[in-house]
């Protein structure tokens, strides 16, 4: 079963009792993600900032994201690529 598909959407449980062994919800990120996205473009276009409080810095981010750790395995793979840089 996905989602808003074409098939019924129903509850984990109720997927259960009808005996579907799997579910997916490839909305469960996009979807939320979509909706914050399009408030904080509109509380932009309404007052000119983004209410966003300055404990939230980009370095914040890109720990949450694990940028560090991507960044290692790029350079454990392509370490002549990171040369200088």
């Amino acid at each position: 079963m996905v989602e808003h598909g074409a098939a019924p959407s129903w509850t984990p449980e109720k997927a259960k009792e009808l005996g579907v062994k799997i579910i997916i919800f490839p909305f469960a990120a996009v979807a939320p993600a979509y909706k914050a996205i399009r408030k904080g473009l509109q509380q932009i276009k309404d007052t000119g900032t983004t209410g966003i409080g300055a404990d939230f810095t980009p370095k914040k981010l890109f720990t949450a994201v694990g940028l560090k750790e991507a960044t290692e395995i790029d350079v454990a793979a392509w370490r002549n690529l990171y040369e200088g840089v």
